[in-house]
Parts: C-alpha cells; sequence; structure tokens
C-alpha cells in the first residue's frame, strides 16, 4: 500500500448468505487531499449506464503516492451505486518480507468475505474462481486489489460483470490490462502538499513558516508517504520548527534516514519495489543514478549501460513503468529526488570500478556528441585537435541548427555538471574538450554565469595538464566569459597568462586568440594606447592563419577605439572592413556587429574628443569626466519632480536646444547611419546574439527620435532594454542605457533620460566601464541642468 493506511481488517469468519454488507475496506483516511481529477474519473466509471463490459479502474504510481489512499476514498465515494457491499484484498506484491498473494489462495478470502461457508469453497483453484463469478454476478459491488505485482495475480479474479466496479492498484504500470481506465499518480501540487501539512502538522505551525513549509514539501518531493513521515517527526518534536527539519533533508545523502518513522519508511518502501526487479534492472538503475543532469535519455542510458540503443530504451520504459523514472517528455526521463538519494546509496566498494567505467563512458559520450552538435550549429567550428574522445557508441542525428540546440537547451545541466566531474574522475583532456564545446552553446544563448562556471572548470582541468596550448585556451574562454560579466580586471589577468602561454608555444593563432581577447579588455576599461597594439597584431596574426572571423571581431574593437578616440574616419574605415570579413565568411553576427559600430561613429562624430596623441596619460575618458563634474557643479540642486505643474511648452524647446549633449549628427552623418542600420535590421532575424540586436535596435530608435518620429522610437526603445536585461552582459547593459538616455533626451523627456544615465553610471562603474560610466554622468548633468532650467520656466503659480 502507498500512503501508509492502516493494516486492513481481519477478515470476517463464514457467514449465512443473509449476513450484513460486507465492508472490508480499511480506513478512509481524514485528512486526504488532492486527486480529483482521478477522483472524477472514477466516479465517471462508477456512474455509468452500461449494461455488459467491465468497469476497471488501474491505478499506478510511485511506491508512497497515495494509491491505496485514493483508491478507498474513491470506492467509498462509490458506494451508493454498489450497495451489495465493498471488498478490500493487498496482493502483498511489493510487501518487504512476504511473497505476492496468488490467485487462489486470494478466491478463498473473497469468497468468504462474501459469507461462504467453508464447507461450500472447493478445494480445486479453477473450481474457486468459477464460484467467484457465480457469487458476484447478480451483485452490485466495489473491489480493491490493491499492491498488485503483476496482472497475472489478478487477471483470473477480475469480475466480468458490468454491476462491479473493480480499482487495481499498484508500484507498476499494468500495460497488458484490457479494458481498464489507467490513472498514473504524479506527485502532489505545491498547494496539496500544503493542505496536507496544515493537516497533519497544523495550520498554525505551518503558516508561521511558509516558505520552510514549502522547502520542506519540495524535499518530499510532494509525495504523500514523505510528508506524513516529515508530518509526524514533527508532531513528536514540537520544538523543531519546519526550517529546521528541512536544513536535515538538505543533505541528500542522509535524507531518507531522516524520512523514517516507526513501521514507516521512503526507503523501505522503494527498496521493496528495487527487490522486486531482476539483476540487469536493478544494476541498471544504479549506475543511471551517476548522471548528472535532470532528463536523460536513451543515448545517454546507452552509453552509461554500454548497451545498444533499443535495449536502452527498453530499460528506460521499464524502470518508467515501474515508477523508478518520470516521464519528462517524448524521449526523456528522470528521477523523483527520493528516488535518485536511494539509488545513488545503491553505489558500493564492490561496484566502484564499474561505476567509473560507466562515468568515463558518459563523459566519451558526452564529448562525441557536443561534437556533433556544434558541428551543425556553429559554421567553422573545429574539433580540438589532441582530445579526441574514445567513444565508438551511437550520438544523435540533427538535420537543422534548431534540433541541435533543442538537444543542447535540454542537456544543459548535464553538460554544466560533468565538466567538473570529469575533472574529479581524471579525465581533464575530456574536460577541457566538452568544457570548450559547451561554452560555444552557452554564449550563443547568453548565459554568461554558466559560461563562466563551465570555462573556469575547464581550466581546472588544463592546469592539471602540461599541455600550454589547451592552457591558453581555457585562459582564453575564461577571460572573454569575465569580460561579458563585466569582470575586466579579472579578464586582463587570465589574457595576460594566456599570452604568456602562447608565446612558449609559438602558437601564432593562439597568440592572436589571446591578443583579441586583451585588446578588447583593455577597450572596455579605457586603456586605448595598451589595447591598441595588441588588437593591431591580433588581425595581422588572425588574417595571416585564415581565422576571418575573429580578425572581423578584432576590427570592430579597432573601431570602437577609433570613434572612442574621435577619429570618425578610421573608425568607418574599421568597421566597414570587420562587415565585409563577416559578410564574406557567412559571420552574421559579426557583420552586424560591424553595422552597429560604424552607426555608432556616424552618430557620435560630434561627441568627447581624444585629448591627443601627445597626451597619454589623458585618456578621453577622464576629459568626459571632467567635463561631467563641471556640468554637475554648475547644475542647480536636484529638481523636485512636480507632475501637476503646467510646462511651458516654448521654454522647454529651448531648455532641450540650450542643454543638449549632442546637437546632431549632419543630414549626412545621419543617413550614413540609417543605412547601416538598416541593413542590420534586415539581418537581426539571422542573429543568435540579442545584445548585438539590442544596440541596434537602440540606435535605430535615437535616428527615429532625431527624426521626429517619438512612438517608434519609444517602441524600439523598450525592445532593446528588454533585450538586453535578458540577453545582455553589463557591458552591452550599460551602453545601451546610455543610448536610450540621449534618445530620451532628445525627447525632452529629461527625468526619464536621467534615470536611463543613472542606471548605465551603476553598471558601467561596477565593472570599470570607464568611458559609458563618464558619457553616463555627463549625460546625467546635462538632464538635471535642463531639469533645473525647466523649473525656472514654469509660469508662476
Amino acid at each position: 500500500s502507498t500512503l501508509a493506511a492502516p493494516t486492513p481488517a481481519a477478515t470476517p469468519s463464514a457467514a449465512p448468505a443473509s449476513a450484513a454488507v460486507p465492508d472490508t475496506l480499511p480506513y478512509d483516511v481524514p485528512d486526504f487531499v488532492g486527486r480529483a481529477a482521478e477522483r472524477r474519473r472514477i466516479a465517471a466509471v462508477a456512474a455509468a449506464e452500461r449494461s455488459t463490459g467491465i468497469r476497471l479502474v488501474a491505478i499506478d504510481g510511485i511506491g508512497g503516492s497515495g494509491k491505496t489512499a485514493l483508491a478507498v476514498r474513491a470506492a467509498n465515494e462509490a458506494a451508493a451505486h454498489f450497495p451489495d457491499g465493498r471488498l478490500y484484498v493487498d496482493f502483498a506484491g511489493f510487501t518487504p518480507g512476504q511473497a505476492p498473494a496468488q490467485p487462489g489462495t486470494v478466491v478463498d478470502l473473497l469468497l468468504r468475505m462474501l459469507g461462504v461457508p467453508a464447507d461450500r469453497i472447493p478445494d480445486d483453484p479453477d473450481l474457486r474462481i468459477a464460484q467467484w463469478r457465480r457469487e458476484i454476478a447478480d451483485r452490485a459491488l466495489v473491489v480493491v486489489f490493491d499492491n498488485v505485482l503483476h496482472t497475472a495475480q489478478i487477471r483470473p479474479l477480475l469480475p466480468p460483470s458490468p454491476r462491479v466496479l473493480t480499482i487495481v492498484t499498484s508500484r507498476s504500470a499494468l500495460l497488458d490490462l484490457d479494458g481498464a481506465v489507467s490513472l498514473s499518480l504524479a506527485e502532489l501540487s505545491p498547494a496539496e502538499s500544503r493542505r496536507l501539512l496544515d493537516h497533519t502538522v497544523g495550520e498554525d505551525r505551518v503558516a508561521a513558516e511558509p516558505e520552510a513549509a514549502a522547502r520542506l514539501a519540495a524535499l518530499c518531493d510532494h509525495l504523500p508517504l514523505a510528508l506524513r513521515i516529515a508530518s509526524a517527526r514533527l508532531r513528536n518534536r514540537p520544538r523543531w520548527t519546519l526550517a529546521y527539519l528541512a536544513g536535515r533533508l538538505e543533505d541528500q545523502s542522509g535524507r531518507l534516514a531522516e524520512l523514517n518513522a516507526a513501521a514507516r519508511s521512503v526507503e523501505a518502501t522503494l527498496r521493496s519495489s528495487y527487490d522486486a526487479m531482476d539483476e540487469w534492472s536493478r544494476t541498471a538503475l544504479r549506475i543511471l543514478a551517476l548522471h548528472p543532469g535532470r532528463s536523460l535519455d536513451a543515448h545517454a542510458t546507452a552509453a552509461l549501460l554500454e548497451c545498444a540503443l533499443p535495449m536502452a530504451e527498453r530499460t528506460l520504459e521499464y524502470l518508467l513503468d515501474t515508477r523508478f523514472l518520470q516521464d519528462l517528455g517524448v524521449g526523456e526521463y528522470g528521477f523523483h529526488d527520493l528516488v535518485k538519494a536511494f539509488a545513488s546509496g545503491l553505489s558500493e566498494a564492490k561496484t566502484e570500478a564499474d561505476d567509473r567505467a560507466a562515468f568515463r563512458r558518459l563523459v566519451g559520450y558526452y564529448r562525441a556528441a557536443t561534437d556533433a552538435a556544434c558541428r551543425v550549429v556553429f559554421s567553422g567550428w573545429r574539433p580540438l585537435a589532441g582530445t579526441e574522445a574514445a567513444f565508438d557508441g551511437v550520438v544523435p542525428r540533427w538535420d537543422t541548427e534548431d534540433a541541435a540546440l533543442a538537444w543542447f537547451d535540454r542537456e544543459r545541466p548535464a553538460l554544466i555538471r560533468t565538466v567538473p566531474r570529469a575533472v574529479a574522475a581524471e579525465l581533464p583532456k575530456q574536460a577541457v574538450a566538452l568544457g570548450r564545446n559547451t561554452v560555444f552553446y552557452l554564449n550563443l544563448r547568453g548565459l554568461f554565469e554558466d559560461y563562466h562556471q563551465v570555462a573556469r572548470d575547464a581550466l581546472a582541468g588544463a592546469r592539471l595538464l602540461d599541455d600550454p596550448a589547451l592552457l591558453e585556451l581555457c585562459l582564453s574562454n575564461l577571460a572573454v566569459a569575465s569580460w561579458k560579466l563585466g569582470r575586466l580586471e579579472e579578464g586582463v589577468a587570465l589574457a595576460r597568462e594566456g599570452l604568456d602561454a602562447a608565446a612558449r608555444t609559438g602558437d601564432l593563432a593562439a597568440e592572436a586568440g589571446c591578443r583579441g581577447s586583451l585588446g578588447l579588455l583593455l577597450t572596455t576599461l579605457g586603456r586605448w594606447p595598451e589595447a591598441l597594439p595588441h588588437v593591431e597584431r591580433s588581425i595581422e596574426l588572425n588574417r595571416a592563419s585564415g581565422h576571418l572571423r575573429e580578425a572581423a571581431e578584432s576590427w570592430t574593437v579597432l573601431s570602437t577605439i577609433n570613434e572612442n578616440r574621435g577619429r570618425t574616419e578610421a573608425a568607418v574605415d574599421a568597421a566597414r572592413e570587420a562587415g565585409r570579413i563577416g559578410r564574406e565568411s557567412g559571420s552574421v553576427d559579426v557583420e552586424i556587429a560591424a553595422l552597429a559600430d560604424e552607426a555608432a561613429a556616424w552618430l557620435n562624430r560630434d561627441g568627447a574628443q581624444w585629448p591627443g596623441d601627445d597626451d597619454g596619460d589623458r585618456t578621453e575618458t577622464e576629459v568626459t569626466a571632467e567635463t561631467a563634474a563641471e556640468d554637475e557643479a554648475a547644475a542647480e540642486k536636484s529638481v523636485t519632480e512636480d507632475t501637476n505643474a503646467d510646462t511651458n511648452a516654448d521654454k522647454t524647446a529651448a531648455v532641450a536646444d540650450t542643454h543638449d549633449p549632442h546637437p546632431g549628427p549632419s543630414a549626412h552623418d545621419l543617413a550614413e547611419a540609417i543605412r547601416c542600420l538598416d541593413r542590420a535590421t534586415d539581418l537581426a532575424d539571422e542573429s543568435r546574439l540579442p545584445a548585438n540586436i539590442a544596440v541596434v535596435l537602440a540606435y535605430t530608435g535615437l535616428v527615429r527620435q532625431l527624426q521626429g518620429h517619438a512612438d517608434a522610437a519609444a517602441d524600439l526603445a523598450d525592445r532593446a532594454l528588454r533585450l538586453v536585461d535578458t540577453g545582455g552582459s553589463p557591458v552591452r547593459q550599460a551602453a545601451v542605457a546610455n543610448i536610450i538616455g540621449r534618445l530620451r533626451y532628445h525627447a525632452g523627456q529629461y527625468r526619464s533620460a536621467l534615470e536611463a544615465f543613472e542606471s548605465a553610471d551603476r553598471k558601467a562603474s561596477a565593472i570599470g566601464f570607464r568611458v559609458e560610466a563618464a558619457r553616463a554622468r555627463a549625460g546625467a548633468a546635462r538632464c538635471r541642468r535642463a531639469l533645473a532650467a525647466e523649473q525656472d520656466a514654469r509660469p508662476d503659480t
């Protein structure tokens, strides 16, 4: 039985046929919760008008999911339709220490429950079954066959009469039970778990700790048996808080031991189901628990079990039917946390070698599968030499990029967790290769925290190897991840270490990558004289080695340097070269970035200028910051917003003219920017980097505002902010916020513009992005001046 219902009432002794209506159901737990949909289905079967056929409901679910409690509750609810009695038999299919009941034995019990005298019950099992069918032919009964191991136990006993409702429960799905309405019990919902805790622990205690109650329910997998055991512990320990017990359950290795009370135990319930399986299935359950992800499929299973794909599929389906696994979707399977804790505990010293070999196969599979997926998704992707996987199993095939990306999406948790475990398992080369493949995908999806974590774990593997090339690769990947998260000084240190490693190998392509990363990081920090030689050398080396995309990326950095130095023509030339290479090499995102850079150069022609080559100690950032400080000093004290006051439109327009930080590009420059942005917009559907599109949208919004299309500009600004907030790095977020600040300033929305500039300042200052921080402060100062002048322009009231 499943919900820890009490032992069924003793079987009545033989009685005459005229005895009272038989009722051998266990008691109906008063605090039953949930299962409304299942109860409606059973009620519909009970109430249906029919003259032939059987009324049969089969309930399956993991041990402890409440099957018995549901069957008893539903039988009682259906009693009005079946006035001649309610019969219950526990078939002991999964009861520790008991052999499963056989049909011949059970039919004797059933006949006695109906009051058939012992001397009228035949000795021959077949005759007993025939008599059972005769006895129930004209009776309206509810019969519950509980805790059934397999269909063979009950098939001879199934009442053929439509006047009998039969409810069967089993931990396994009884797929060969013809004519049955099948109900598979999932875990309770969070709300249902809360109601059960209210009943069993007490509403006051639960209401006092709602978050702890929710966590406790989750740690119990929302499984009724586990929740009842946890509740019993809390009732018997009134000084314990729910949070305290939840804390004890946090440790997965000890969770099952905590969920143990008197004769009830989650572990014992699972153990009885485990013992009922064959040896292959028991071994498979233990080994599959080594999988680090949320879900697993047949390919990963085949690798872990070292079996053919069809055998892997059959094994997964069997474990699903026995409810050790959950169905997470077509071809996807997963563990309940409590089941995984149980299965993980099956590993011991004598299984260590087999477990280690299984994990090595899984790492080899993921390396081979990510190789295959990267070939589909990333044009120009090359396998990492010297780390080839010794995997001779089957990997998935994908016909489209979307299909390969969907696989990456599904496997992401497993891939992220496999890399450090591979390092710990003394598989550093495979960890490096798998980490490299995974960060390609994580970068594409904008999952920069995960990118940084995987790159860091891969670097830990590389440091175990005497291989400067792999060390350089991992350092370079982590440096880029640091840039994306705004950890700029960390990135500089990593890129410099990578450059040293590249120098030891004499690998010019590796040197190009490190110099490109270092140049990007130094440029973002505003250290342009220091960045420039690295960027130029990166372009030279990438061009020589035929790495066109990487060369184009460095051209975009060079464009940024020149734009920040006020060298518009040089910035435009560099951006156009980057765009040309991106276009010819099929690198759409590089082309989009280059077009955005060229548009920025045209739109910012009249911005702050580089202080001059002979003034190397003073950067444009410092000059812009000085300007901002002067503007702040000149601005009047903070303006108090008065939304109810009227505004003099003419004076407000004059304020905008007086305090505009960017008077606006010339007609020629505006036309050039529009040309670039229109082309970038045309390419947007092919882009997979949302941060690049956010920059394009923001600049397009600025252009639309300059053209007088305020509504379109506002819509573009909103879209840019949403996109960069969900898929952009702090670097991009700061840049986009500054562009939006300019847009709103030109719209005369000074307070909204001030908010954007202040947001940009916070983001940029937090990561050391000096130029954007200075631009933000300058813009904010001008907004304050405009607000002060606007306040002065209001008519007296």
